[in-house]
């Protein structure tokens, strides 16, 4: 039987869990809103501190990375905005079932 302590510590770490995934969805929820593939268009660069300027979440231009695509860090967490499928199926090969699941989310 789990003492007092231990239920009060797993009551916490749930409601951190779900105060987390609440916060996700709303900051991801954004990102996604005020998308505009014109952002991240190479052609399009003069226009992009006008494009960002507006944006409520800014992109993290200081995150690399080999799949490509868009990067926000927004109060610790990490979104990643993919772009471009092709690649990442590529450095996926021979995960097949992993690159299909990344297609239906």
């Amino acid at each position: 039987m789990a003492s007092t302590d231990e239920l009060t510590k797993w009551i916490k770490l749930q409601k951190l869990a779900e105060d987390f995934v609440t916060a996700a969805e709303n900051y991801g929820r954004i990102i996604i809103t005020e998308f505009d593939a014109k952002l991240y268009d190479k052609k399009s660069e003069r226009d992009y501190a006008h494009r960002v300027a507006r944006l409520t979440i800014k992109p993290c231009t200081s995150i690399g990375g080999a799949a490509g695509g868009v990067k926000f860090i927004h109060h610790g967490i990490l979104f990643k905005f993919a772009l471009d499928w092709v690649r990442i199926q590529f450095l996926l090969r021979g995960q097949e079932s992993f690159c299909h699941l990344l297609v239906f989310i």
